[in-house]
C-alpha cells in the first residue's frame, strides 16, 4: 500500500470508481458535501471534479467503459452525468421519483452502465431506473409489493440484462430479472 490521499486529506471518502479505458484515472465521492474529486496519476494527486454539484453528497459514482469521459453519479438523492470526465456535472430533465436518501438506503445506491452502450446505465436503490438516452431521462422499475427496502444487489450481463435482489418483509430476498 502507498499513501494516496494529497489532495483528500481530512476529506470523507464515500465512493471511489475507476476508469477502465485510461488505468490512471480515478474517481472519488465524498460524503459529506465534498463533491467528487480526480486523479489522473493513480491516486497520486487528486484535484476537485465538481462544476454542477454545489457542495453535493456523493453516494455513487461509474465511469463508462467507452468513450471514457462519460461518468455516472448518484448525488444528494438524484442522479447526475458528466460527458467530458467530470469537469462539469449536468441534472437529467425527467428525474426518477427518488425516496429521499437515508442512511439504510443510501448505503444501497449503486450505479451501473450498459457493457456495450454507455447510455444505458441503471441505478439502483429503493427501485431500479434505467437511462436510455445517457442519463438525461429516467424510468423505474419499482420493487415487488411486498419487499421491505432497498435493492440489496444488482448486476448487468453483456446483454444489458438486470437481475436485481431485495430483502422481504419475511427476511427473505426477491430476484428479478428484466
Amino acid at each position: 500500500w502507498s499513501d494516496a490521499s494529497v489532495g483528500l486529506r481530512g476529506k470523507n471518502l464515500a465512493v471511489l470508481c475507476r476508469d477502465s479505458n485510461e488505468p490512471s484515472t480515478v474517481y472519488a465521492g465524498l460524503k459529506r458535501s465534498g463533491g467528487v474529486f480526480k486523479s489522473e496519476d493513480m491516486g497520486a494527486t487528486w484535484a476537485p471534479s465538481r462544476a454542477g454539484l454545489q457542495n453535493s453528497r456523493v453516494v455513487a459514482l461509474a465511469a463508462a467503459p467507452a468513450p471514457s469521459e462519460w461518468v455516472y453519479g448518484f448525488v444528494d438523492d438524484r442522479p447526475l452525468y458528466s460527458r467530458n470526465g467530470g469537469q462539469t456535472w449536468f441534472e437529467p430533465s425527467e428525474p426518477p421519483t427518488m425516496v429521499p436518501n437515508d442512511d439504510l438506503i443510501g448505503r444501497n445506491r449503486q450505479i451501473a452502465i450498459h457493457p456495450g452502450n454507455p447510455l444505458i446505465a441503471y441505478l439502483a436503490g429503493e427501485a431500479v431506473h434505467r437511462t436510455l438516452d445517457g442519463g438525461v431521462t429516467w424510468a423505474t422499475y419499482p420493487k415487488p409489493a411486498s419487499s421491505l427496502i432497498a435493492v440489496f444487489e444488482y448486476q448487468v450481463d453483456s446483454l444489458g440484462h438486470v437481475y436485481a435482489s431485495w430483502h422481504g418483509l419475511d427476511a427473505l430476498g426477491f430476484a428479478a430479472a428484466f
